[in-house]
């Protein structure tokens, strides 16, 4: 074979090679942006199972931290269980109780809380962890619940059950704590508790500990744990973003749900990480309980956050909104909502009553959707 022959086969074979490893690329970039609105959000929950229970977690003599490790059931042959962490976050003022991220209500649970005390607030963190909240609503008829706006637009059948969070961003709605509502990310709300220093978070950041509980086998299947263990726990060998070690993570996913502009999201991460914070409990996550952090995490954290957005997460962005707010919109009716940004046209209460309008009439069963609802 001539020179000029070999170099075209070395040419072809280079190209091949670029070429496959684009679209590889390609793919994971698509993956990582549909990654939540098909494989999370379209698992369907009426078969979620609560695979094991903690005990009561105690952080402080007000504040308790309730534990499970649930698994939602599939809905077609095409989607798979997903096995997670759930928590909730009990806070005490005198008699009366606060719950932010109800989680699900057994047996053992309903008898801690009546042990500490009567339920007065129950509040759904974001607009995905809502999934339990009418199991409180029916053991807790007195109480008052409180959900993202942006999730009354999704459910409007929750409307005469639930409230919205206050419209400010930043204030309170149990005493000893304070709501920090991210503008960007399905209405996330931090909220800090103060008697423990603890921030909770459902979504948006991720702890880390070097020795994460291991439930067994029978709760986890071999492929399961280390897939967690390698989401999740923090390690030696692993580097946090910003390239140092560090015990909290943000959730960087979540930049392509975003319009582009963080600088309101930005300045409400600062002043959330300029608070006492000394532990970080989230809804998911490797851990038991809580994590202990230092100033060093948090300024890592918030270094992170501050960050610009890389092209990945540019391209992570085009793909979701031309896909799932675009050209498929019909298909992600747990997403759509909400973004359809009421508050600036019409209040939303009279955008959750146009909803209602036009939206057929669900049963509590049917209201029980979407693992990441856990």
């Amino acid at each position: 074979m001539e020179d000029a022959e070999w170099w075209v086969v070395v040419a072809a074979i280079v190209g091949s090679t670029v070429l496959l490893a684009g679209v590889c690329v390609l793919l994971l970039v698509c993956a990582r942006a549909l990654w939540d609105p098909i494989y999370c959000c379209h698992v369907s929950g009426p078969q979620m199972q609560v695979l094991h229970s903690s005990p009561m977690h105690r952080v402080t003599d007000t504040v308790h931290i309730c534990e499970h490790i649930v698994t939602s059931g599939a809905s077609s042959c095409l989607q798979r269980k997903i096995t997670k962490y759930s928590r909730m976050v009990i806070v005490s003022h005198g008699e009366k109780l606060g719950l932010f991220n109800p989680c699900p209500l057994t047996d053992a649970v309903k008898k801690d809380i009546d042990k500490l005390g009567q339920v007065d607030t129950v509040c759904a963190t974001n607009c995905f962890h809502y999934m339990c909240i009418h199991a409180y609503i029916a053991a807790y008829p007195g109480a008052r619940f409180i959900v993202p706006a942006g999730l009354l637009l999704k459910r409007p059948q929750l409307l005469g059950r639930c409230e919205p969070y206050p419209e400010p961003p930043i204030g309170s709605v149990f005493p000893g704590t304070r709501y920090f509502r991210l503008p960007e990310f399905h209405q996330e709300h931090l909220i800090f508790v103060e008697d423990a220093a603890l921030l909770w978070a459902a979504d948006t950041i991720s702890p880390h500990q070097p020795a994460a509980p291991n439930p067994g086998r029978t709760v986890l299947s071999p492929f399961m744990w280390p897939f967690l263990a390698r989401l999740c726990v923090h390690s030696d060998q692993f580097k946090s973003q910003y390239g140092r070690p560090g015990a909290i993570l943000f959730a960087d996913y979540s930049r392509q749900f975003t319009g582009g502009d963080r600088r309101a999201s930005v300045a409400i991460w600062q002043e959330v990480l300029g608070l006492p914070i000394t532990r970080v409990s989230t809804a998911h996550g490797l851990y038991s309980g809580w994590v202990d952090v230092t100033k060093e995490s948090l300024q890592a954290l918030l270094e992170y956050v501050k960050a610009r957005d890389t092209c990945w997460d540019l391209f992570g962005r085009f793909v979701f909104r031309t896909i799932v707010l675009g050209c498929c919109h019909c298909c992600f009716p747990e997403w759509t909502p909400l973004f359809k940004e009421p508050e600036r046209s019409e209040s939303t209460e009279a955008a959750c009553a146009q909803a209602s309008a036009v939206l057929p009439e669900t049963s509590e069963q049917d209201l029980v959707i979407g693992c990441r609802n856990v």
